[in-house]
């Protein structure tokens, strides 16, 4: 399926409950804008949801496995699902960026954006009038209209899909035809990943061998089923930190910690900074 065909089925599909076709989130628009002389903080991320960067002044770099990626205002970066990435600003210049940060689940209720079919870096056409309408739906985004979050929803539909359709890569030929019971793996991995990790219960939840059900996974979605279910506990304990006011020892407890210790060193472990950290400077970006 080519990029624009898969737009316009994106298009045509999407539903909000999610069960008969895509279905889109739009998370959020998120404004930021670091001073000449503010002390910007670097900050490792690893999210599990589709952050792209719309640079509206100066120069922010996204470093990805120790490589650097510039976002200027010429480019849209879109930061990789699931991969190490740290933001920072060159001393004594200034970076005000727009983050559009969505999801898109397909019919089998696997995300999309995790098999990263947009490059690190594009150049959209008519980019000035794209940040022109994200700064216009992000100010209306500040409201409780819920009918207006709706009708932004769909403007920022329209511009993700049109991204995918003239900078995005090709829908692998097989994506229809995975195995259900890999489907079904998946979709528990998510949805347990607030309880303690259990291969052999999952696995025989999807009628597979414990072996078998490693084998097959890694084939299809490249990591193994702890890797994946790690990755999204962590995504759950990200967002849980940036998108409510919740205490730490009370995530820690939603995703089944013993202690917020153990919670504190494990986040710690995969994000190379603090719970309390993170929580402060990653609602700026």
């Amino acid at each position: 399926m080519d990029g624009r065909r898969f737009y316009l089925y994106v298009l045509r599909m999407c539903d909000t409950a999610g069960h008969q076709g895509w279905s889109f989130t739009l998370s959020s628009i998120r404004h930021a804008q670091h001073a000449a002389e503010a002390e910007f903080v670097v900050l490792p991320q690893w999210s599990s949801d589709l952050h792209l960067i719309h640079t509206i002044e100066g120069e922010g770099v996204l470093q990805i496995d120790g490589r650097d990626v510039e976002a200027d205002p010429g480019v849209v970066v879109a930061v990789p699902v699931f991969k190490q990435c740290s933001w920072r600003k060159a001393a004594g210049a200034r970076w005000t960026m727009i983050n559009l940060h969505v999801r898109i689940v397909d019919p089998n209720d696997c995300a999309l954006h995790e098999r990263q079919l947009l490059p690190e870096r594009f150049a959209p056409t008519e980019l000035d009038r794209i940040n022109r309408d994200l700064a216009k739906w992000h100010a209306a985004l500040s409201g409780n209209d819920r009918w207006q979050a709706g009708l932004v929803a769909i403007e920022a539909l329209s511009v993700v899909g049109s991204y995918l359709a003239h900078h995005g890569g090709v829908l692998p030929a097989t994506e229809a035809r995975l195995d259900g019971r890999l489907i079904e793996l998946s979709a528990q991995l998510r949805d347990t990943a607030h309880l303690p990790f259990d291969i052999d219960a999952l696995a025989r939840h999807a009628g597979l061998g414990r072996s078998q059900c490693d084998r097959l996974f890694r084939a299809t979605f490249g990591v193994s089923p702890k890797a994946y279910w790690t990755r999204h506990r962590l995504g759950m304990a990200q967002a849980l930190l940036i998108e409510t006011a919740m205490q730490i020892g009370d995530i820690a407890d939603r995703l089944g910690f013993s202690d917020i210790y153990y919670f504190s060193r494990w986040f710690r472990h995969h994000s190379k900074v603090t719970a309390s950290s993170f929580r402060q400077h990653g609602r700026e970006l």
